[in-house]
């Protein structure tokens, strides 16, 4: 298990989501450890950085008078720390706001 990480960009394009949380709770803070749905299969490693996104809030345009989907927002920064095939587990760096399992992760 190594010990010393060298946080860099994947080297191809990542687009993930946050699978769990260790420990169980519903929301994501900075220093908790989640679990997402891409490993080495998917082309990431130890010590990539991804940012997380928070899908687009859903507000009703008052001209159209519809609902339109806002696009995602970046919510904050991981860095993957043990990598598996089919998944990985990052560490939440950064964060502005409150994460939640299902959240996006991809390329900063």
């Amino acid at each position: 298990v190594e010990s010393t990480f060298f946080p860099t960009s994947p080297k191809e394009e990542i687009e993930g989501v946050i699978m769990t949380v260790l420990g169980g709770v519903p929301q994501v803070g900075r220093n908790d450890v989640v679990a997402i749905n891409r490993g080495t299969l998917n082309g990431v490693a130890v010590g990539d950085v991804l940012a997380i996104y928070k899908s687009g809030k859903v507000v009703r345009d008052r001209v159209a008078r519809e609902k339109v989907q806002l696009p995602p927002e970046r919510a904050g920064l991981l860095m993957l720390f043990r990598t598996f095939d089919k998944m990985s587990y990052g560490l939440v760096l950064k964060t502005e706001e409150p994460l939640r399992v299902g959240d996006n992760v991809q390329n900063p």
